[in-house]
């Protein structure tokens, strides 16, 4: 039976770019896929440019819901699917024409496996393996973010086995939704550029501050289970102490306090400079707030 796709575009105010986008799909060299947009409650043109394409084309399905997170409108994606493999592509990322022709090929040769990658372009793994190289990879966390969210194809049945993506979080949630899925499935891993990002967008959710309730608590790698344990566990770390600098950043003193008690092991030194840094920090700005006062 032929291979076929389901590709997921969660979508809210890229009015700019989904045109752009969905091109790319429709104009994919393997034509044996749906197009599934789910509207996030978009208050641009964004819904407008998507009903009109999708006017001109029976592949693409859009359905639209309130406003409730980039989460639930891909968990809603993966409901509505109705193939066997499921494509997730953001609103303002561009596929190259071959992306899905060689998730097909990775799936004819490697039928015991039910998740696959390709490369994004520029991004810094990319140099670890030779270009065109294929890889499964067991221990993920090795590699940190190796995967990226538009460049993943996976069984539907992965996420009845997983879970969907964590609800109500706007940062991480797709860093945990592929750590929960390396647990317990190998990634065939295929070195070529097929998905080029875009960095600069208008909403682009990583280039804002967001509340720690919004973002994922990366100390509950803790206590996923899996054959490579310690790597979790370095990785889960490595992330909190990022997200530790960045809370810096933002001036989130408590913050930064907060996350450094959380990390169990590693970096050590780092983890040191940033709690004297942050207990100065905080000391400079109570004089400043106390001398502010007696004046």
């Amino acid at each position: 039976m032929k291979i076929s796709f389901s590709v997921i575009v969660p979508l809210y105010n890229k009015e700019n770019y989904i045109c752009k986008t969905i091109a790319s799909v429709l104009a994919q060299s393997y034509q044996n896929f749906e197009l599934i947009v789910i509207d996030d409650g978009s208050t641009d043109g964004s819904l407008k440019n998507v009903v009109d394409l999708s006017n001109e084309s029976e592949k693409i399905r859009v359905i639209h819901q309130e406003n409730q997170g980039v989460s639930i409108a891909r968990n809603r994606g993966i409901f509505e699917a109705r193939n066997d493999y499921i494509c997730f592509l953001d609103a303002d990322d561009i596929w190259n024409e071959n992306c899905l022709n060689v998730y097909a090929s990775l799936i004819e040769e490697y039928r015991e496996y039910s998740v696959f990658c390709v490369a994004q372009t520029n991004y810094k793994y990319n140099e670890i393996f030779k270009n065109g190289q294929t890889v499964v990879i067991m221990d993920y966390c090795r590699y940190n973010m190796l995967v990226q969210t538009s460049c993943v194809c996976c069984e539907k049945r992965v996420f009845q086995n997983v879970g969907m993506f964590p609800e109500k979080i706007q940062m991480g949630e797709d860093r945990d939704m592929w750590l929960r899925i390396a647990c317990k499935y190998p990634i065939v891993y295929k070195n070529l550029d097929l998905v080029a990002h875009s960095v600069n967008t208008e909403n682009n959710l990583s280039q804002k501050h967001h509340p720690l309730d919004k973002t994922f608590d990366y100390s509950k790698w803790y206590s996923y289970s899996s054959d490579y344990k310690q790597n979790i566990n370095k990785y889960a770390s490595r992330m909190l102490l990022i997200q530790a600098f960045d809370e810096f950043k933002f001036g989130e003193i408590d913050n930064v306090l907060l996350l450094l008690k959380k990390i169990k092991r590693y970096y050590y030194f780092k983890r040191i400079y940033l709690m004297v840094l942050s207990v100065f920090s905080k000391y400079i700005m109570c004089s400043i707030a106390k001398n502010e006062r007696d004046d």
